[in-house]
């Protein structure tokens, strides 16, 4: 098999493309990819999301995770409060970060829209059925 054709070099070659080229759609805001993704995080986890959390849920090393909390913080995008009784911090969004994930929204839509155009609804499912089972199979075999 060549190297252009393993499954691999492609999702991260695309991987790579999505990140290229949503940080084209954001640059105006002044933000990357995955600052808003880690925005997007902690919207949807407000309990008591702190760093390791966001760095196990995108599969990251923490110092890459810190980067990423500390250049949102010089935005004032997010802030940093202690936790009772334990020496981590939850990280939440300010209000202006609130914002920034708000306005940001529909360009995440506008890139999987341009990711997924000329696909039918039956293509769409049958390909996110396909990546689901690859995760499932990456998950049961190194888990």
């Amino acid at each position: 098999m060549e190297d252009a054709e393993r499954l691999g070099a492609w999702i991260s070659f695309l991987g790579r493309k999505m990140d290229t080229n949503g940080n084209i759609l954001l640059k105006d805001m002044g933000i990357t990819v995955m600052q808003l993704r880690v925005m997007r995080y902690i919207r949807t986890h407000p309990e008591e999301t702190q760093i390791a959390d966001i760095a196990e849920f995108f599969g990251v090393k923490h110092t890459s995770t810190i980067h990423v909390v500390r250049a949102l913080e010089e935005k004032d995008c997010i802030y940093r409060e202690p936790i009772r009784r334990s020496r981590g911090k939850k990280i939440k969004l300010t209000s202006l970060g609130e914002t920034i994930a708000d306005q940001n929204e529909s360009k995440i839509d506008q890139m999987e829209e341009i990711m997924l155009a000329g696909f039918s609804e039956e293509e769409k499912k049958v390909l996110f059925r396909f990546l689901n089972r690859i995760n499932d199979n990456l998950d049961k075999e190194f888990q």
